[in-house]
């Protein structure tokens, strides 16, 4: 126990020396005291080589937390630079969309057919799927130019002839309309037929072909153009699916697969068409 407390008084004496010390050589210091500055010197002197390696122990250690702030430059520069190529990326992804939709429009709209004939875009306003009993209704009418008889294509086939018109609007037949028919042929060929709607949106019916017609399954038959004919020739109508003749064998008949699609008919083409006289 007496040691331990002789221990204790030691040390709170050797504080309390190096106490008075640190202030009387503070106040030397603040008065220049000559001896004290030449102590300083022989110190930096003596820690001076202590110093320099330290700093070469130091410098890669500094070097390295330096170079974290470079690091975070390049990973922001990086970051923005993977950014602006996914937006190129996107950009050109968009554009290929954009390219995909003109194409598809062009098929829809029946752009090929509009090299010779002047023709008027309409969107379909009314007409519900699988009953056409009142016609397609269009977007435009007399104020574009548009007239009654004038035939109307999309989606890649016919799709029916103008039956009546206001100044915005224009009424359609469709091909699907039981009352509706057109003189049809083999693409390519001299067969000549008549093709008639049967209230069907996806399929019509064509008769009356010679014997001698070639008419198989997969042909494609088009408008025959014929004398007096309401629509101009070669506009696509529609692909065989089956062909049969009738009861006396001198006729032949197809169920054609038409080429416009009445289910998703949202733009058409009215052709500035009139019959020769």
């Amino acid at each position: 126990m007496a040691s331990v407390r002789g221990s204790r008084r030691r040390t709170r004496l050797t504080l309390l020396l190096l106490v008075l010390l640190s202030i009387t050589l503070l106040t030397l210091d603040g008065r220049d005291f000559g001896p004290l500055g030449a102590l300083r010197s022989g110190v930096s002197a003596v820690l001076a080589p202590i110093g320099g390696a330290l700093e070469s122990v130091t410098r890669p250690v500094r070097d390295a937390f330096g170079g974290l702030g470079s690091s975070e430059d390049l990973r922001s520069e990086n970051d923005q630079l993977r950014q602006r190529i996914e937006e190129l990326e996107q950009g050109e992804a968009e554009a290929a969309r954009a390219r995909s939709e003109l194409d598809q429009l062009a098929a829809d709209l029946n752009i090929d057919l509009l090299t010779s004939v002047d023709s008027v875009v309409a969107r379909v306003v009314a007409g519900p799927i699988g009953n056409f009993d009142g016609g397609l209704q269009l977007d435009r009418g007399s104020d574009n130019g548009i007239a009654v008889g004038m035939p109307v294509v999309g989606g890649g086939g016919l799709v029916g002839r103008v039956v009546s018109v206001g100044p915005n609007r224009a009424t359609v037949v469709p091909v699907t309309d039981p009352g509706f028919s057109v003189g049809v042929r083999v693409a390519g060929g001299t067969g000549l037929g008549v093709l008639s709607g049967q209230g069907d949106t996806a399929r019509a019916v064509a008769r009356s072909f010679d014997r001698s017609t070639s008419l198989t399954e997969g042909d494609l038959l088009v408008t025959s153009g014929a004398a007096r004919s309401l629509f101009p020739p070669d506009l696509a109508v529609g692909r065989v699916v089956s062909v049969t003749g009738d009861s006396a064998g001198l006729e032949r008949e197809a169920e054609v697969e038409l080429s416009a699609p009445f289910n998703d008919l949202r733009y058409v083409t009215v052709l500035m068409w009139e019959p020769p006289q």
